[in-house]
């Protein structure tokens, strides 16, 4: 979901290379950054079906990670779940 929003940690473009390129870019477009852009990713049911969308635990997690990625960026986040995981 980072990925497909276009921007790095460093805050440069990132050159996106997916075959649901057009769709991506329109649920980001359409969405603000944080939880409704996570809400607008998972609606997307060519990539997520019906059931994960509707459980609120995989949404809550999903939602978490994202605004950890773009709040402490991807190498503070996986530090973090490593620690997590360890402890």
């Amino acid at each position: 979901m980072r990925y497909v929003g276009g921007i790095d940690d460093a805050g440069q473009p990132i050159d996106i290379r997916d075959p649901m390129l057009a769709t991506l870019q329109q649920a980001v477009s359409n969405s603000q950054d944080g939880e409704p852009r996570v809400a607008a990713l998972l609606a997307l049911k060519s990539v997520f079906g019906e059931q994960l969308p509707a459980d609120s635990a995989f949404v809550a997690e999903v939602t978490r990670a994202y605004l950890s990625l773009r709040d402490r960026g991807a190498r503070q986040t996986v530090k973090d779940w490593v620690t997590t995981q360890l402890n």
